[in-house]
């Protein structure tokens, strides 16, 4: 019975909390779009435009300032 809690308990925790932070000035489209909740290719290739033209992302709150990166989007992203 002891070899079947732990199996159940790591089902339980979601697969964002066990995952490592990402750096947005390293990487990719595609790593950001699997990486980030509500965050698809079109946005994150935003956010690569974005430091392209201002350079590195120092805060999460920059990323505000990205077009349809709102408050409620950032809130989920900003975790990471």
């Amino acid at each position: 019975m002891k070899h079947l809690i732990f199996p159940i308990m790591l089902s339980l925790i979601p697969i964002g909390a066990l995952a490592e932070p990402i750096d947005l000035n390293v990487a990719s489209a595609q790593e950001i779009a699997e990486t980030l909740d509500g965050i698809g290719r079109s946005k994150a290739q935003k956010i690569i435009e974005y430091r392209i033209r201002f350079g590195p992302i120092d805060t999460p709150e920059e990323l505000l300032a990205i077009k349809g990166i709102g408050e409620k989007r950032w809130k989920r992203i900003a975790r990471r």
